[in-house]
């Protein structure tokens, strides 16, 4: 059985909409049999009540097909409730595609697709500056609803504590250091692996962490200025004063920097940059 469809698929909202009005001609019209809701997707009346009874649970395919003999999104035949833990795989699934469906509906080659699916990767063409939102299309569901199951992904994390890790050191490095300000370098490893990792040009992978280490410089710098009044400051009343505001423009500085590796994906996900 395909991972989430268990829990994903609801039998019960299946036998609602087939007995609903929407599923008759008219008012006055009877209910949609499990006979007929068969033979409108080629299934069986066995098959139907099965799905309906949680017994069984149908593939991709056959959710699509229920979604429109019925005139509803597919998603109207999901639990609701399991939609906060869904990955982009399981929406997938509720939307009744197969990876090969997503892959057609999007015009790109399966395994382009399939890598996307398990890794969170885009297409690295840089004709594609808005792929989520091609997916939003092909499920026909809200951007936001696909940008919060591809960070729900198994490879996310990962990512992320490498852009992390990449991210601290070039700070350290470029950021943290007194004297004058520079870039970073676009031959650097740390560098290099960030614009492999987001399909960016060394320069512009440059240019972003630039923007975003000059506000960290400016977080560190107010922290640092506290920390000196706090060591230097005579009055015990100011004293604590300067340590209650260093502790807390360093809190600042260190949440900022955590954030960042976050920024960077959004960046990613909702435009590219060449």
């Amino acid at each position: 059985m395909a991972r989430g469809l268990a829990v994903s698929f609801d039998g019960a909202a299946l036998r609602a909409l087939r007995m609903s009005r929407d599923s008759r001609r008219s008012e006055s019209a009877t209910p949609l049999s499990a006979q007929e809701l068969a033979r409108r997707i080629g299934a069986t009346k066995a098959q139907i009540l099965a799905y309906e009874n949680g017994l069984r649970v149908p593939e991709p395919p056959r959710i699509l097909a229920l979604a429109h003999a019925l005139n509803v999104h597919p998603l109207k035949l999901a639990s609701p409730n399991d939609y906060r833990e869904w990955d982009i795989a399981d929406l997938r699934r509720a939307c009744g595609l197969t990876q090969r469906d997503a892959a057609r509906r999007l015009a790109v080659r399966e395994s382009t697709y399939r890598r996307f699916e398990i890794h969170a990767t885009l297409p690295n063409s840089a004709a594609i500056p808005t792929f989520l939102d091609k997916v939003a299309v092909a499920f026909d569901v809200p951007l936001e609803n696909v940008v919060a199951a591809v960070r729900r992904g198994r490879a996310v994390p990962e990512h992320l504590e490498q852009v992390e890790r990449s991210v601290r050191h070039l700070f350290s490095k470029y950021g943290a250091q007194p004297g004058f300000w520079s870039q970073p370098s676009t031959d650097e490893p740390d560098l290099l692996a960030l614009a492999s990792r987001y399909g960016w040009s060394p320069r512009s992978t440059s240019w972003i962490l630039g923007s975003e280490f000059k506000e960290l410089r400016r977080l560190l710098l107010r922290a640092e200025v506290e920390r000196v009044r706090a060591d230097y400051e005579i009055d015990a009343d100011r004293q604590t004063q300067a340590r209650t505001q260093h502790q807390r423009s360093r809190r600042t500085f260190e949440e900022s920097l955590q954030r960042l590796p976050i920024r960077l994906e959004n960046m990613y996900m909702h435009g590219r940059r060449s």
